[in-house]
């Protein structure tokens, strides 16, 4: 019996020793696992740091590079701007020998053209016919010998090249380009003229056509068409305004620039492999299609140019520029943000 009770006693303990967790072994485990907890906290932070760090050199190393660029772009950019032998050119000259080049049938004239009698042959000049014309000249009457259609279909296509070029002589003005670009932008101008566009002018035409001073200035209405050889292009003047001459167009003087010896692709050579060159050139590339699409020319060298001085600065001028272009703004709105970042 007694034997029977200590049996008993026995598993009744051995029971409890398995069922009964040992508080010791318990708190041993948590900690561990705490441990482990701040390990993988600790790692992580060492992580994020290490990334931290890692982004501020590639920022760093970003710009640096854009810093390198900028003193490529500054470095080209002197070549055009201050390098080689400059001279001064009148962009309507220029213009009107891509005319010139593209509508010789309305603007390669000659004084003979403008009378319905030859007054020379290239190597004759009929003196008597002179004589006569510089008489009704000084008289200051209708001379029925002028040939009126010719006079008022040039006078009309002067006129209309004027009215569409005068937006675009304030781009010109400052400007330092090569003289081919100034060449390339004239013709680019030129080909985006329509010669009659408009069909009711600002100027009062009349057939009524009247000499002044000599053979070579005809007066129809307010516009006085001078033909006089000893200038490099025939000019014209309308109520006093010079409205197509050599130096102005409407009254808008358009002088520049022209480096002989160096051009925008000498500048584009030297950044051609540069990712922001990239970037620009494809921009305006983009732009200048769009523009056409919508039937609005816009001078590329210039534009190009633009973007390259915004481009040294690391002017958010270039980002806004750009974004503008994307959504295809108007080109003045562009060309004055850009001049305006200078």
């Amino acid at each position: 019996m007694i034997r029977a009770v200590i049996v008993f006693l026995c598993s009744s303990l051995l029971a409890h020793a398995v069922e009964t967790p040992d508080v010791r072994v318990n708190q041993g485990t948590e900690i561990n696992k705490k441990k482990e907890i701040d390990k993988s906290k600790q790692k992580r932070k060492t992580h994020e740091k290490a990334t931290e760090k890692g982004t501020g050199r590639t920022y760093k190393s970003e710009k640096g590079l854009k810093e390198t660029e900028r003193k490529e772009f500054q470095k080209a950019l002197e070549l055009l701007n201050s390098k080689g032998i400059t001279v001064e050119v009148n962009i309507p000259s220029l213009v009107f020998s891509s005319l010139l080049k593209y509508y010789p049938e309305i603007f390669q004239k000659t004084v003979n053209d403008f009378y319905t009698i030859p007054i020379s042959d290239g190597d004759f000049v009929n003196t008597t016919t002179l004589e006569y014309l510089n008489a009704r000249a000084k008289a200051q009457v209708p001379v029925k010998e002028i040939n009126t259609t010719e006079v008022l279909k040039y006078m009309t296509a002067l006129i209309n090249a004027a009215l569409q070029i005068k937006e675009k002589i304030p781009l010109y003005a400052g400007e330092i380009l090569g003289q081919s670009d100034f060449e390339e932008i004239s013709d680019y101008v030129a080909r985006s003229i329509n010669p009659f566009l408009y069909r009711r002018l600002p100027f009062r035409l009349s057939n009524r056509c009247i000499l002044i001073g000599s053979y070579e200035r005809i007066k129809c209405g307010s516009c006085l068409l001078d033909l006089s050889q000893t200038k490099a292009m025939p000019e014209l003047y309308c109520g006093g305004v010079p409205v197509f001459t050599q130096t102005s167009i409407l009254g808008y003087t358009a002088k520049a620039t022209a480096n002989v010896s160096y051009s925008l692709k000498d500048v584009e050579s030297h950044i051609r492999g540069t990712e922001t060159y990239q970037l620009i050139s494809n921009a305006v590339e983009s732009y200048v299609r769009a523009m056409e699409r919508k039937g609005i020319a816009v001078e590329k060298s210039i534009l190009k140019k633009l973007l390259i001085e915004n481009a040294i600065k690391d002017s958010k001028t270039l980002d806004l520029a750009l974004t503008k272009m994307k959504n295809e703004e108007d080109p003045t709105k562009i060309f004055g943000l850009l001049r305006g970042g200078r």
